[in-house]
């Protein structure tokens, strides 16, 4: 590793109280969502969009006929978790008559983030030629917060299916890909100064939609200052969520009338 290590900048559970209670407490509240049918109309599971196993998604639908779709992509610095975890996060978008979709994607170090970012593509473009109804919304934390960034970058979605897109919402999302190089992370992530640039969100012109930057309170400095940079650099809104942290920022997915899902579904 270089001399320059900003590992610990980029470490979010050692500065979250019970952060090792959290992977288990998701999987833990999305296993319970599955099981609640009372939650959703109707659910169809591991669809395919792509040919490997992790190329799968989940589609909730709500009690009633749904106007719209949303996405999550969600995070663990394109490394870790898959779908299963986050199944409770669609509560929001049912709750204000959406369709909600949570994939899986491929991880490093199997696959670079370059990868990835086509598999998120692919998800995109085959849902909305599956669910073609209204609008269609993203929100992505951490890793997934870069990863929904991307799709607004020029060329990553075709238009047809970038039109469709209402409102996107990168949470704590990592934007500028470079500090990573410097971390343990790149023992995974593979990282050279020509990927680094090419996936970093911040260095594209966004196309035209709605965007607007959560960022919790009380993140890692890194966290704030990627937020507020990619805030700046695409004049789009930044959101400071008070009392948030990396790990319950998401939280407010779960709550129909909070600030998130208000600007989500209610736009």
């Amino acid at each position: 590793m270089s001399e320059v290590d900003l590992s610990d900048d980029y470490a979010n559970s050692k500065y979250i109280s019970n952060a090792e209670s959290f992977p288990e407490k998701w999987q833990q509240q999305a296993n319970n969502f599955r099981n609640e049918k009372a939650l959703f109309s109707d659910v169809e599971l591991d669809i395919p969009y792509g040919p490997s196993d992790r190329e799968k998604m989940d589609i909730f639908y709500p009690e009633k006929k749904f106007i719209g779709v949303f996405v999550f992509i969600h995070g663990g610095y394109w490394r870790a978790f898959d779908k299963s975890s986050w199944s409770h996060l669609s509560l929001g978008a049912l709750e204000n008559g959406f369709a909600a979709v949570i994939p899986s994607y491929r991880l490093c170090p199997e696959v670079s983030i370059a990868q990835i970012t086509l598999d998120i593509a692919q998800c995109i473009i085959e849902l909305a030629h599956r669910l073609n109804v209204g609008p269609v919304v993203l929100a992505g934390h951490s890793a997934g917060g870069h990863l929904v960034s991307r799709m607004l970058c020029e060329n990553v979605l075709p238009k047809n299916v970038s039109d469709r897109l209402a409102c996107v919402a990168p949470i704590s999302p990592l934007a500028d890909l470079q500090p990573l190089m410097f971390t343990d992370l790149n023992l995974d992530l593979n990282l050279s100064v020509e990927t680094a640039i090419l996936e970093s969100p911040i260095l594209y012109k966004p196309i035209d939609v709605n965007t607007r930057v959560w960022v919790g309170e009380d993140e890692r400095p890194a966290f704030l200052q990627q937020a507020e940079m990619l805030s700046k650099k695409w004049q789009c809104g930044l959101i400071i969520q008070p009392s948030a942290h990396h790990f319950d920022i998401i939280d407010e997915l779960l709550d129909p009338r909070s600030k998130m899902c208000k600007y989500l579904f209610q736009n």
